[in-house]
């Protein structure tokens, strides 16, 4: 979601309620740091104070200017302001709760040592009490190390960009398209490279080193409005593949996330984003397919508007995007919520492979081989990579750019290559 959809409920209540949770752990941080770390000079007393207050006031501040100052502005500077505010709130608030938690792990082992230890072996003799601070320590330590993890995640780790490839084998691949390369990009949320143009020059530039039949964009290309992308035009028409590009809507696509006028000033956003996307070389499937020919063989390219659990858009209609084609036909699909896979999908007999984006990977997480883990994936039964049930294939790709948090620590940007192969 965009931090923009909390900005569409009531201010006043949103804003109260925020800064309401901030305050509790800014207090609470405050106290459980001034009772660890006493000072009896004053002067270091005041420069605590003074650094652990400085950044929060800030952070009120800017709720302030976000909620009720800068009107539901269409500049795009000021809307990425906004989102570069919530991955402030991110760096600063997470290492906090984090610190509190190990905390709150001292004070209860502490209370089950007073309770049991004492008094079922007063006289034991363990080296190691929860007494010290020991355990406190660890927790501002590994505050301290996520801070910094999630800084570098903001200005690094956000452009680590990696290209993966993977080997899709078939049993039924038309000869013709043995070896054909697909390139998949995700989740580009363009105006977030404002500022950061040579980056997104570097995707183009290693989308077309890996000289791809075709391009698959699986959504999300913009965060709110149509003209983020027009900045971006030049570089987008660079991106070549031998045979097509194609794309769908994601759910940030739709300008859900926004309070318009009247439904019209949305819909002619709407409109605007297509001739965009229709000008930059992209074929756009909304509901349909295509046949894609080679030689005497063919297979369906379709593409499906966003599905989503709610309170996504639900637009999609698998029906409607398969119209036309048979059981003979061997169908590439592109869908960008990989919920829509698992709900519609799966078990269907024509669609070998479908190509989603939309997690993100979580931003946050580990991947290291096979093994993925990141601590919000719960959400999703399918979430990040490569899955296989049957004979259909499901990719999620971790996507380009960022959401809530503007940042990637562990779930680098990807560029996915698949290579089509015919089983002997």
């Amino acid at each position: 979601m965009s931090i923009l959809y909390l900005l569409k409920m009531n201010p006043l209540i949103m804003f109260l309620l925020i800064i309401s949770v901030l305050s509790f752990v800014d207090i609470l941080t405050y106290i459980v740091l001034k009772n660890q770390y006493k000072s009896s000079r004053n002067f270091f007393n005041v420069l605590f104070n003074t650094l652990f207050s400085f950044p929060s006031v800030l952070i009120y501040c800017a709720f302030i200017w976000a909620f009720f100052i800068h009107v539901w502005t269409r500049k795009i500077f000021d809307i990425i302001d906004i989102y570069y505010l919530s991955g402030i709130v991110v760096i600063i608030y997470v290492p906090k709760l984090i610190y509190l938690l190990f905390s709150f792990i001292e004070k209860l082992f502490r209370i089950i040592e007073l309770l049991f230890l004492e008094k079922f072996f007063p006289k034991r003799n363990f080296k190691f009490s929860f007494k010290s601070r020991k355990n406190s320590s660890l927790g501002l330590v590994l505050a301290c190390l996520t801070c910094f993890l999630l800084v570098y995640g903001s200005f690094i780790g956000r452009f680590h960009y990696q290209v993966i490839q993977h080997k899709l084998e078939f049993d039924d691949l038309p000869a013709s398209f043995t070896n054909l390369k697909i390139v998949q990009i995700s989740d580009i949320h363009i105006s977030t490279y404002y500022r950061n143009e040579k980056h997104f020059e570097e995707i183009i530039n290693l989308v077309n080193a890996q000289h791809p039949d075709l391009i698959f964009f699986t959504g999300d290309l913009i965060n709110n409005f149509a003209e983020e992308v027009k900045p971006f035009m030049p570089a987008l028409i660079k991106m070549k593949a031998k045979y097509g590009k194609f794309a769908i809507f994601g759910n940030h696509d739709y300008g859900d996330y926004y309070i318009w006028k009247n439904e019209n000033e949305r819909i002619a956003n709407h409109i605007l984003l297509e001739k965009y996307i229709d000008s930059s070389g992209f074929k756009l499937l909304l509901n349909e397919n295509i046949v894609f020919s080679r030689s005497s063989d063919t297979i369906i390219i379709a593409g499906t508007e966003n599905w989503g659990r709610l309170p996504y858009r639900q637009a999609g209609d698998l029906e409607k995007t398969l119209k036309g084609t048979n059981d003979k036909n061997f169908i590439l699909l592109l869908s960008h919520d990989p919920y829509f896979w698992d709900k519609f999908v799966r078990g269907h007999p024509n669609i070998k492979a479908t190509f989603s984006g939309h997690t993100h990977g979580m931003q946050i997480g580990i991947s290291c081989g096979n093994f993925n883990w990141a601590p919000f994936h719960i959400r999703y039964n399918r979430w990040i990579g490569l899955y296989k049930e049957g004979n259909q294939f499901l990719y999620v790709n971790k996507g380009l750019g960022a959401g809530l948090y503007t940042g990637r620590v562990g779930m680098w940007p990807e560029i996915s290559v698949f290579i089509l192969k015919r089983k002997e």
